[in-house]
């Protein structure tokens, strides 16, 4: 044995070999390859910031030597490959305020590495609202200018991070709670002088350190006592008042005395004089039984927020000011709505594996429910929910992309529920993680007592159009679905313009209103919420501003979450379906380009979906939609079936 050295580590070598007699007489020389073995990375750090969305983001050193590519393990479970690209990777899908071991591994052409190993601690979000929050706070004691509010403990829910502090705002009698956040700056001198209509009363340091304690905790308001600025000063007798409760994931006390407005993912926000980092707020309302000298009511959150399409540029021109300060606030107030109803069947243990996203699960109240064929009350469970359109409540299903163990059950709800156009908004894999699983195949795949065939397949730049025959072997009957499926979109992030969305929506309610005129359209991207949720959502933009004169994101945004959470997923999404307003009406008066199809002509008729003893079809597009086109339709060659 002879050892070469020094090599650089995850590098193929050749090496030769030629033996030699005494008199100096070589054989045959003989070439054997081999690699070394790969080189750890270095200066391996790892942090979990604050977000919506747990996450921890890894970055590293390049290893010495050569490498292909990294693999990175979380708590010795999940393995995530990640492409040669060098040195940084964020881990998602994980829980709020919990450590995880991670290690990283440098792959190569020889062996791995030995690896590197980190924990690291996610960061904090919103707490989350538990489903009886209205019977966990109740207002005792009542005096003639104080009372208390008593706070159960399993109020205090702590899985997106420990709650720091609670504090209570009061008012007398404020009928809008859609601005609470900005009246955290205000104290009892402010509302006493008529400078702000709801204040700070008091924030207390949160005593109960377990939820399964389930003991109350007091909070004395009207007491008189001091915190920094804030004063918690007697109430007037025989008024009328409201609270709101408000906890903390953590609370810093600042001298900073300026106003900042909140511009970030976890609703992060300087005010005067205090930080906050999560909040959610309950308003209560007292029990008549209860009422003395204070009476205390709930208020309404607001569900809409309409602007006539002539008010609707200085509307938008003041939301965006100050990096969208104004669509920020609008949709930190969205983030509670729905939040409160039952998921009961979607955390039923044996329906788990059929969800891709632990925290995106259907209500109840609008599930889709399959019908039961195996005897089992769990056949009729999958990640789906009716979503309301412009013409009906369930003109649309929005659904996670299917998983390997769900793909049957998918279609069987195309099936069951006699859906005739398929909208697809991700790519099956993006980033090197598996978004959905593909659900067709060229050919013909078998599904229990369902048959699908790809008959043609277009692809464009942006997107591809297929049309499938689906079969049920039972009863001999088959159908024809459209697949229309948008590749442009990032996850978690908007399409790279309006006009490119507004024209695929634009093909796609055209299929539609052909086709799906009694039955649901399915919408899906990944986890079936953000590009789901706002590709519907601009549909019935588009059908609100024609046909009421009206722009209401907030409102469709607000109705739409109370049927599936997390609809519209991020604030970037919101003001993209702003921005969409905003070309849709400046097209109308025409100060910008048409986004939409041509008005001066009519747009080309989509042909029926071919049938199974069709040899071609010809697919027509109207060129206004997208240029590349050309003037003449194309046509498509069907696939032929296995």
């Amino acid at each position: 044995m002879y050892n070469i050295s020094p090599l650089d580590p995850g590098t193929r070598y050749n090496f030769s070999v030629t033996t030699e007699t005494s008199d100096r007489t070589e054989g045959a020389s003989r070439w054997i390859s081999s690699c070394t073995n790969a080189s750890p990375v270095r200066d391996f750090k790892c942090k979990g910031p604050n977000k919506i969305k747990a996450e921890i983001m890894l970055s590293w050193n390049p290893p010495k030597g050569q490498h292909s590519s990294f693999k990175i393990t979380v708590n010795d479970g999940e393995i995530i490959n990640t492409p040669n690209s060098c040195c940084n990777y964020t881990v998602s899908n994980l829980t709020h305020s919990t450590r995880y071991t991670l290690k990283v591994v440098t792959l190569s052409c020889g062996q791995p590495s030995t690896p590197i190993i980190h924990t690291c601690k996610t960061g904090i979000t919103n707490p989350p609202i538990v489903n009886n929050y209205k019977s966990l706070s109740h207002a005792r004691d009542l005096k003639y200018n104080s009372f208390y509010v008593h706070i159960n403990s399993t109020l205090l829910d702590e899985s997106n991070g420990p709650i720091t502090d609670v504090g209570v705002l009061v008012t007398r009698n404020h009928g809008d709670s859609s601005q609470l956040r900005k009246y955290l700056v205000n104290n009892y001198k402010d509302w006493k002088e008529d400078k702000a209509p709801v204040y700070l009363a008091t924030v207390k340091t949160n005593p109960l350190k377990s939820r399964s304690q389930n003991r109350d905790f007091p909070i004395h308001i009207g007491d008189g006592s001091q915190l920094n600025s804030y004063t918690n000063g007697h109430l007037d007798a025989k008024g009328t008042y409201q609270y709101a409760i408000v906890m903390f994931t953590n609370l810093v006390w600042n001298n900073i005395c300026h106003w900042h407005c909140c511009r970030s993912n976890i609703g992060n926000f300087s005010v005067l004089f205090i930080i906050l980092i999560g909040f959610i707020i309950y308003w209560k309302r007292l029990s008549k039984k209860e009422n003395t000298d204070i009476q205390i009511h709930s208020m309404r959150a607001k569900v809409s927020v309409a602007v006539r399409v002539e008010d609707y540029e200085a509307y938008y021109k003041k939301q965006k000011a100050d990096s969208s300060c104004g669509f920020a606030e609008e949709f930190e107030d969205l983030k509670l709505v729905g939040t409160a109803q039952a998921k009961t069947h979607a955390l039923n243990v044996d329906n788990k594996p059929k969800n891709r996203y632990n925290n995106v699960l259907p209500y109840d109240s609008s599930r889709v429910k399959l019908s039961i064929i195996h005897g089992s009350p769990y056949d009729d469970y999958i990640n789906a929910n009716y979503m309301p359109g412009y013409n009906s409540r369930k003109e649309f299903i929005a659904a996670q992309g299917p998983l390997p163990v769900t793909v049957k059950d998918f279609w069987r709800m195309v099936w069951e529920k006699n859906v005739q156009t398929l909208v697809m908004l991700t790519r099956c894999n993006e980033q090197g993680r598996v978004k959905c699983e593909k659900y067709w195949d060229y050919g013909t795949k078998h599904f229990e007592n369902i048959t699908v065939t790809t008959t043609s397949e277009i692809p464009l730049e942006d997107w591809t159009i297929r049309d499938f025959d689906i079969k049920n072997v039972k009863t001999a009957e088959t159908r024809s679905v459209r697949q229309f499926h948008f590749t442009a979109w990032p996850d978690h992030g908007v399409p790279e313009t309006t006009e490119l969305l507004i024209s695929f929506r634009h093909l796609v309610r055209e299929h539609m209103d052909q086709y799906s005129r009694h039955s649901p359209a399915v919408v899906h991207c990944s986890a079936g919420v953000g590009r789901t949720g706002t590709f519907i959502a601009i549909d019935r933009l588009i059908f609100q501003i024609e046909r009421e004169n009206i722009v209401d994101v907030y409102g469709i945004v607000h109705d739409l979450r109370m049927h599936r959470p997390l609809m519209v997923q991020t604030e970037d999404q919101y003001i993209f379906l702003n921005q969409c307003a905003m070309d849709i009406i400046r097209s109308r008066t025409g100060t910008n380009p048409e986004p939409t199809q041509p008005r001066h002509s009519p747009p080309c008729p989509l042909p029926p979906p071919p049938q199974p003893s069709c040899l071609t079809q010809p697919l027509c597009y109207d060129a206004g939609l997208r240029s590349k086109l050309g003037n003449n339709c194309m046509s498509a060659t069907l696939v032929d079936a296995e």
